[in-house]
């Protein structure tokens, strides 16, 4: 969201105690106010009545107690990737970069141009949702949508993960029923919100550092959809990958490429005549859906940071686990620069075990998030209001409210009839990759592991406030973040 230069809203000091990996508690002040993001614009997008309230207190893990707080049964969905293509089209299955790092470390640009905070909205206004539904159903025809009880984005769970935990960041999304499905939708200020004070090196590392494969060549952006159990719910969730390993002894299908063969073009070059970074789609426009690209398991995808160590500061995976934990990513690259642009120390991270452990360290959080899934899908089942608002704004009070602008629907007609029809179809056909697409050797993603990897990440007892965020007040910078985190400005880098 943009900074709202005329009315800033106040910066207030919080002091944030938890535990580290001794024990003992430690003690860091964390500012909330602009660098965390602007307030949602209720001005512009006025709120509806007030239909609900509840507070941390009342999703203590006392008074609910679901199965354990852990991510089951995870595994690929659907994907595609945008096109830099003036009519928004998308390819299916489409594929994410490949990591092609460079023999020798050159000096990088610092990041100039456009960036949306919300890339599926500026790309398509009318139906954000509509080429993550259009995926699922090129590759699952007989997908059956009975199977589904929330359909939510990184942005959208990594929001209430953070009320259940207690990070002081204000947010609005909105929350319909299709068929039945609940599905949470990111609501921006605007479709074409804009990140705001750009700078850094956090997109230009990646264009030069991944490379598409000529079966996507074009791509802008890869999203992807998993599938797996939480809290007692059947959930599919959305979201952006940074790209994929093509050395992982589980990339093994290839779709007309040779292995090994990548396209030359980078992203540097695909981004050059991209263009989302010079208008976003016009709101009319029908949605180009192609065939195109190949399946990459989930165990061979990364997420991807770039950092200052001017300061020797090592990165916090506190700040990293939660949103990969959301998103179950399980390799993390991270890319130190001293400040000149020349990044001479990247380091690959097999984070599996982190991940396990942090989840096991945050059950209470965990316990918490499944109890606001449960009172926002109860509430969305029971009551007249097939669509309302999920809002944010005082640290410990959740709000739902009525959604005013009834015209705005997750999907087109048609494709909401199918979602519901979805569920009418009997002969089921498995949902996720192939087996030989699947991790066979390791554990998935959130389950345990007796073994360590060697490059394995310290794990952080407890996710408090300065999990989220840097102690630095002054050092604002977009580039490090992501949709997942909502482009919150104090992603570390």
């Amino acid at each position: 969201m943009p900074h709202n230069t005329s009315a800033s809203p106040s910066v207030r000091r919080t002091t944030t105690h938890w535990k580290g990996q001794s024990g003992t508690n430690r003690v860091s002040t964390s500012s909330w106010g602009p660098r965390s993001g602007p307030m949602p614009d209720i001005a512009a997008r006025p709120l509806g009545p007030l239909l609900m309230t509840f507070t941390k207190a009342d999703l203590e893990p006392k008074e609910f107690a679901p199965l354990p707080p852990t991510i089951r049964d995870a595994d690929y969905v659907a994907s595609y990737s945008w096109l830099n293509k003036e009519t928004p089209t998308v390819v299916v299955p489409g594929a994410p970069p490949a990591w092609t790092p460079l023999d020798h470390p050159k000096e990088l640009d610092e990041d100039k141009g456009v960036y949306y905070r919300d890339p599926n909205a500026a790309r398509f206004p009318s139906y954000p949702t509509e080429p993550a539904i259009q995926a699922v159903f090129k590759e699952h025809p007989e997908f059956q949508t009975t199977d589904v009880d929330i359909f939510a984005c990184g942005s959208t769970l990594g929001n209430l993960l953070r009320f259940a935990s207690g990070v002081d960041k204000p947010f609005r999304f909105s929350v319909e029923v299709i068929g039945r499905t609940i599905f949470f939708i990111r609501k921006e200020n605007s479709p074409t919100e804009l990140i705001p004070d750009v700078r850094g090196y956090g997109h230009t590392f990646p264009e030069r550092y991944t490379t598409w494969d000529s079966d996507v060549k074009g791509s802008e952006s890869h999203q992807r959809l998993i599938k797996y159990n939480f809290g007692g719910f059947s959930c599919v969730v959305r979201f952006e990958c940074d790209g994929y390993l093509p050395e992982h002894p589980d990339v093994t299908s290839r779709k007309a490429a040779a292995p090994g063969t990548l396209d030359p073009v980078s992203l540097v070059d695909s981004f050059a005549t991209a263009s989302i970074s010079s208008k976003p789609s016009e709101s009319t426009a029908e949605l180009k859906v192609e065939t195109a690209g190949f399946h990459i398991p989930q165990s061979a995808i990364f997420d991807l940071k770039t950092r200052s160590n001017r300061r020797k500061a090592e990165i916090d995976m506190a700040e990293v686990y939660p949103r990969l934990w959301v998103t179950q990513t399980p390799n993390f690259i991270i890319g130190y620069h001293h400040g000149d642009g020349i990044f001479r120390d990247i380091r690959k991270n097999d984070i599996r075990g982190g991940l396990t452990g942090w989840e096991k360290n945050n059950a209470d959080a965990l316990t918490r998030l499944a109890s606001i899934m449960h009172k926002l899908v109860d509430f969305a089942r029971t009551s007249d209001h097939g669509k309302f608002e999920v809002y944010r704004e005082v640290a410990d009070r959740l709000e739902i409210r009525e959604q005013l602008d009834e015209k705005s629907d997750a999907l087109p007609p048609s494709l909401k009839a199918k979602w519901v029809q979805g569920s009418k179809i009997l002969d089921r056909k498995p949902v996720g990759v192939s087996d030989q697409h699947k991790d066979a050797e390791a554990p998935a993603v959130g389950q345990s592991t007796d073994k360590k990897p060697a490059n394995a990440q310290p794990v952080p007892e407890k996710m408090t406030e300065a999990t989220w965020k840097d102690a630095d007040e002054h050092d604002v910078d977009y580039t490090a973040c992501s949709e997942d985190c909502d482009y919150c400005g104090h992603c570390t880098y």
